[in-house]
């Protein structure tokens, strides 16, 4: 922050040297007292010398000596430079000092000893190894090398999809309730369909916010008719399953009014839940399963972070056109994500943060600092479109993936520039340290506070419960609130199906279940990949039949609509906390 202003504010430089230098992040902490050394030598002596010597302790317990034993000489020659008699540095320099000696290996064939170096003598230990193994058999020793016993990946792949067969939330569940489970999935993979829906009906009744056993009952009463519709869902089961279970109440809600309304013999929806954790490498392996192995899916809903989107979505465009899989997002947001076969029911992150950017400029605010990973998609494209949208010259960017130290630092050092908002450009990764910054934002006097805002992923019950008092009267760029006039008619519905208000995710999964509902309405007796992907171009569908929203496509596969603005105030919210979202009015 103070550095971006001034590379050589020394109380910048010393301060955040020091705090490095406590959580032992000794090579960044001696990057900053190399600067801060020649301000002022005298003030950054004891802690520069700290940081080279657990640097060269560190290297040691690496085991680099004799990899580069130059490089682990260096923090301990350093410190003698600043303080010739340091009597820690010398032991240390000693010691390495002993380590270039060559060993001395007598032998009785020769008078003199042989100087051996010792990386031959290491060369030839590594060589022996093996020879040992080897005539270990000879001298009637058996000796069995130790392997790594490595799990079957295809049955890993496997427990990643479930139509009905298991869950994939059982970490999530109480021991009754994974009980009752496993018998209306051992009844599942028994075929008896009939039986498995009332056992499944049983868990929905029991347990009615937990929509994998409504998506389940459906299931097997497509299966119990034949011949079914198949998507798949896409969600972070097992890393984010409250974020997995928003979605799937949204794709269980529209599946379940699909297939009440059928006339009898009609084929029925099928959702095939897939867990790809939001990781983009697995995400990535589920997609290539999907369009290789499993071609009785029509469609993908998911996938859920703009990363896992990202990944999984060079798999489905790279496909033969017969066989291009349409994908419908319903929360990446993020700009980079672009295909004919791409398309998304939530508003992406141009329009997020135009609307922030609008917000921005209306209070008067020039100078703003954004925090963010940029290293992730969703992240980096809201940050770039907010820099574009607001045109200002005086932005300043941190990256939420440092220590909580330095964050805390920077808000200090953002208010002492006279810097007025904080954007917290959080990806589902680094949520918890925007929390962190608004908490370190919360603590200051109430005239120096940043105004904060921010993008959708901060738009749930977690940043409430978890941010408190410290995030109250942050401001947020959202596709959807419960409030609005025409969502009425969804949120009652959902209400009744699961006892309780829904979110934002919940809503912009319905209408992607909606979309293909429609493609697939209208793609004849037996839609193909092809054909439902062709109708997706073609939805239009009015607001009564979707969250609220009119629901059509660009030709670009972006959803045609506006973003909203909301305001964390108090308020009784029985959903998660004595918090909520109020939509503000503009």
């Amino acid at each position: 922050m103070a550095l971006d202003l001034n590379p050589n504010h020394f109380s910048a430089l010393f301060h955040l040297a020091e705090a490095y230098r406590k959580n032992q992040k000794f090579q960044e902490a001696i990057k900053l007292y190399e600067r801060a050394d020649k301000i002022n030598p005298q003030r950054t002596k004891e802690g520069y010398i700290e940081s080279l010597l657990g640097y060269g302790d560190h290297l040691i317990q690496k085991g680099l000596i004799e990899k580069n034993l130059s490089l682990v000489k260096k923090p301990y020659e350093m410190v003698l430079a600043i303080e010739s008699n340091n009597t820690k540095a010398l032991e240390k320099l000693k010691y390495l000092r002993a380590k270039e000696k060559p060993i001395n290996i007598p032998t009785s064939h020769v008078k003199k000893s042989k100087q051996i170096p010792i990386s031959l003598v290491m060369f030839i230990a590594t060589l022996a190894v093996p020879i040992l193994i080897g005539t270990g058999f000879f001298f009637g020793v058996k000796i069995q090398p130790v392997l790594d016993s490595e799990p079957d990946n295809e049955q890993q792949e496997r427990e990643r999809f479930s139509s009905g067969e298991r869950t994939l939330f059982s970490n999530s569940y109480e021991t009754k309730h994974n009980d009752n489970f496993l018998n209306c999935n051992q009844e599942f993979q028994s075929k008896n369909y009939s039986e498995t829906a009332n056992c499944f009906a049983a868990l929905v009744k029991d347990y009615q916010n937990e929509p994998e056993p409504l998506i389940y009952q459906n299931n097997s009463r497509a299966y119990e008719f034949g011949n079914p519709l198949t998507l798949a869902v896409v969600v972070p089961a097992d890393t984010e399953s409250k974020i997995a279970k928003e979605i799937l109440r949204g794709v269980a809600q529209a599946q379940n009014k699909f297939n009440q309304d059928r006339p009898s013999n009609s084929r029925l929806l099928e959702i095939v839940i897939v867990n790809d954790s939001n990781e983009p490498t697995i995400s990535k392996k589920v997609a290539q399963e999907i369009v290789k192995n499993r071609r009785s899916i029509l469609g993908v809903i998911g996938h859920n972070s703009s990363n896992a989107s990202k990944a999984a979505l060079e798999v489905y465009k790279a496909q033969r056109k017969a066989q291009k899989l349409a994908m419908i997002s319903p929360t990446s947001t993020s700009t980079e994500l672009k295909s004919d076969i791409f398309f998304r029911t939530v508003i992406n992150n141009s329009m997020l943060s135009q609307k922030l950017a609008k917000y921005v400029k209306k209070l008067g605010i020039k100078k703003v600092v954004i925090f963010d990973n940029d290293q992730g998609s969703y992240s980096l494209s809201l940050k770039e479109y907010f820099d574009f949208h607001l045109n200002s010259k005086e932005i300043i960017k941190v990256d939420l993936k440092e220590q909580s130290f330095y964050l805390e630092l920077a808000v200090k050092t953002a208010v002492e520039s006279q810097i007025k908002a904080g954007m917290l450009f959080a990806d589902v990764k680094t949520i918890h340290s925007a929390i962190k910054i608004a908490t370190a934002n919360y603590e200051l006097p109430e005239k120096q506070k940043l105004k904060l805002l921010g993008g959708d992923s901060l738009y749930n019950c977690d940043t409430l419960n978890k941010g408190k008092q410290a995030i109250q009267g942050l401001i947020l760029a959202v596709p959807w609130h419960k409030k609005l006039p025409t969502a009425k008619p969804f949120v009652d519905g959902a209400k009744s199906i699961w006892g309780g208000e829904v979110s934002w995710r919940t809503a912009t999964s319905y209408d992607a279940t909606k979309a293909f509902i429609y493609a697939l309405s209208n793609s004849g007796n037996n839609p193909t990949r092809s054909k439902v992907l062709e109708k997706l171009k073609e939805v239009n569908l009015p607001a009564n039949e979707t969250s609220g929203q009119n629901l059509r496509f660009s030709p670009e596969g972006e959803r045609e609509g506006e973003a909203f603005l909301v305001e964390v105030v108090e308020s009784p919210n029985p959903a998660c906390s004595d918090l909520d979202f109020r939509l503000v009015e503009e």
